[in-house]
């Protein structure tokens, strides 16, 4: 009989002991067992702490408003499963995911690889099957011995590098950026977003010529929301042109990540066509190149590509009565960027309501937004690494704040909901599992409406 998609997610799941098993050896080994080729889509790799998913989306948005064909591979869902696999920006369907779970289970035998694994040969399979010209790979954690990176980058992006997964990762900057580097290539073209000067990236530029690297080559006018990108590749594309992006679920610095990506695409394009001028699919290659070239010479076409994006949990606004935002902020690097934008709202108080892992830099990342003089409301995350409120109080009673603690996200929102005020907003935010816990509770209050 066959199985449902609930079903083989249920099963793919009891199918290692570990949800997390570092190392390319096993899925490999997979991955050649299903003979799958995808030698000729250009594959886009992106890695970093932070900015991976938006990134990734932008990257997309741009490649669909050129015209492109289109397959992306992101991380976690929020809702359903399919939200990780798309082709043309569209959920694949239940069928399409339950062939390629089957064709995976068949080829593994009895090798026993992890739920992202499983999710990651499932997706090139379904790229396969679909021939597409562009592959974009959100690499799930690191990078070096994530499963996405089974298959070379042709475009290597390193979003940011920050503190987050010292556990898998490292404790020092510097380690962690060795980690998310290991989706470069040999032939690799890297793009690099805002580092650190604490990371040292000499080694990776003395053996790659084709690098951008984002804050060289563009400005950024936060207080104006505008963007400049001015790069030469090679001697084959030179730009200078500027962009005005409104859309609060896409930092500036992850739009520029997307743009230098593209660039770079025009660049490689170009070379593939020298490249291929005697084989076949030569009228293909200049028609993408004359597509790329022309979206980024079009202000307008990139500013409508990217303002429209939108992105489940990256300050997502759920209601305007009350103001509800949701952030899957989950680290100091990203409660940072949270901080700044709930600066410019003008409300008269914000109400925190507050879930995190226990793996998590709790403290540090709480430190980013003590300077709004929120309300904290601090809420119990359910499985084994799901944190309990106390630690949330503890902490913000140190500081000075009088928090309240709730034994679960829905108990803390609905608290939220009778204390604030019209002129308030709630902010939900500090991982993945709380924003859907959210989605599903603001769900159901506003059908009780």
């Amino acid at each position: 009989m066959q199985r449902s998609l609930a079903q083989w997610l249920s099963y793919i799941e009891s199918q290692h002991v570990n949800e997390i098993d570092m190392g390319l050896s096993r899925v490999k080994s997979v991955w050649r067992a299903m003979n799958q080729d995808v030698s000729q889509s250009t594959i886009i790799t992106v890695a970093g702490t932070n900015g991976k998913g938006t990134t990734t989306a932008c990257t997309e948005a741009l490649l669909l408003s050129a015209g492109c064909f289109v397959g992306t591979f992101s991380s976690p869902h929020l809702h359903q499963f399919n939200e990780r696999i798309k082709i043309q920006s569209q959920m694949v369907r239940d069928e399409e995911l339950c062939e390629a779970f089957d064709y995976i289970d068949k080829a593994r035998q009895t090798t026993p690889i992890t739920y992202f694994e499983f999710a990651t040969l499932a997706a090139l399979f379904v790229f396969a099957k679909h021939s597409v010209d562009f592959i974009l790979l959100e690499v799930g954690l690191g990078g070096r011995l994530d499963a996405t990176n089974i298959v070379d980058a042709d475009i290597a992006v390193i979003t940011s590098i920050g503190f987050d997964h010292q556990n898998y990762l490292g404790d020092t900057l510097n380690k962690i950026a060795f980690e998310k580097a290991g989706i470069v290539k040999p032939l690799s073209d890297i793009v690099f977003g805002i580092m650190p000067d604490a990371v040292g990236l000499e080694n990776i530029y003395s053996t790659h010529r084709h690098i951008t690297v984002v804050p060289q080559v563009s400005t950024i006018d936060f207080e104006n929301q505008c963007i400049s990108l001015q790069n030469e590749i090679d001697g084959s594309v030179a730009i200078s042109l500027s962009y005005e992006i409104n859309n609060p679920q896409v930092p500036l610095q992850n739009v520029l990540v997307a743009l230098a990506c593209v660039l770079h695409l025009t660049a490689r394009t170009n070379k593939n066509l020298l490249k291929n001028v005697n084989k076949t699919g030569t009228e293909k290659v200049i028609s993408q190149l004359v597509r790329l070239r022309a979206l980024i010479d079009d202000k307008d076409g990139v500013e409508r590509a990217v303002n429209d994006v939108k992105l489940p949990g990256r300050y997502q606004c759920v209601s305007e009565k009350p103001y509800v935002i949701c952030d899957v902020a989950h680290n100091a690097q990203a409660a940072e960027y949270l901080c700044s934008q709930l600066s410019k709202e003008n409300v008269d108080k914000v109400y925190f309501v507050v879930g995190m892992l226990t793996d998590k830099n709790i403290e540090a990342s709480i430190a980013e937004l003590l300077s709004l003089k929120g309300v904290w409301v601090c809420c119990d995350l359910p499985g084994p690494r799901g944190e309990k409120a106390q630690r949330f109080t503890n902490y913000l009673r140190q500081q000075g704040f009088e928090p309240e603690g709730f034994c679960s996200v829905e108990k803390g929102i609905e608290y939220a909901l009778e204390c604030a005020k019209d002129a308030d907003m709630i902010c939900i935010f500090g991982s993945f599992v709380t924003i859907a816990l959210a989605s599903d509770v603001l769900h159901t209050l506003q059908s009780k409406k």
